[in-house]
């Protein structure tokens, strides 16, 4: 299987509109897969217009790419854009994607529900707070992957043991930098 990432700007600027800076963004290819992948990791609780927050974040990854995937009107050209929220302050370990919806509110346009839309957006609630010993696989690894708590040779030895990762020495000194 050929994977191929590359990472991208991570600072969005449009004239006019500002700046918004992204915790990580690459682009990703897999087989016919091809998107704009955007991680964003929140530790505190923010306020409620997080989501709105996470919406804009996504609607800035499409029309960044005029001029940068596709010029003019070609807009058959945009790719989709995937935006991960890591929500290490929740209570319980949950994933939920928002794809956008149409809903035909008057009349018949069946050719409607055909319509794909290029953003998703994607939440993974962890309990950061919780001992993940029997926990999901995925948000035991994230748990120890980002824990504030453990140190990086814990977090190696945990990762190796319960989630199976052979970590390189490479892997060992960025871990180790993490803030």
């Amino acid at each position: 299987m050929l994977i191929r990432t590359s990472q991208l700007n991570t600072e969005l600027a449009e004239i006019n509109v500002g700046v918004i800076y992204l915790d990580l963004l690459f682009e990703l290819h897999v087989r016919d897969f091809h998107a704009w992948i955007n991680l964003e990791i929140q530790r505190n609780k923010p306020d409620d217009l997080i989501y709105t927050r996470m919406e804009f974040y996504a609607s800035r990854l499409i029309s960044s790419q005029k001029n940068r995937v596709f010029t003019g009107t070609d807009y058959h050209q945009i790719m989709d854009v995937y935006s991960i929220w890591l929500l290490l302050y929740e209570d319980s370990d949950y994933i939920t994607v928002s794809p956008r919806k149409t809903e035909i509110l008057f009349g018949k346009a069946d050719h409607i529900n055909d319509v794909k839309y290029r953003s998703n957006i994607i939440n993974v609630g962890v309990d950061m707070k919780t001992n993940p010993v029997d926990r999901n696989p995925f948000f035991k690894m994230i748990y120890y992957l980002l824990s504030e708590t453990m140190e990086p040779a814990e977090k190696i030895r945990k990762l190796d043991e319960e989630c199976g990762f052979q970590i390189n020495k490479s892997c060992i000194e960025r871990m180790k930098n993490m803030e």
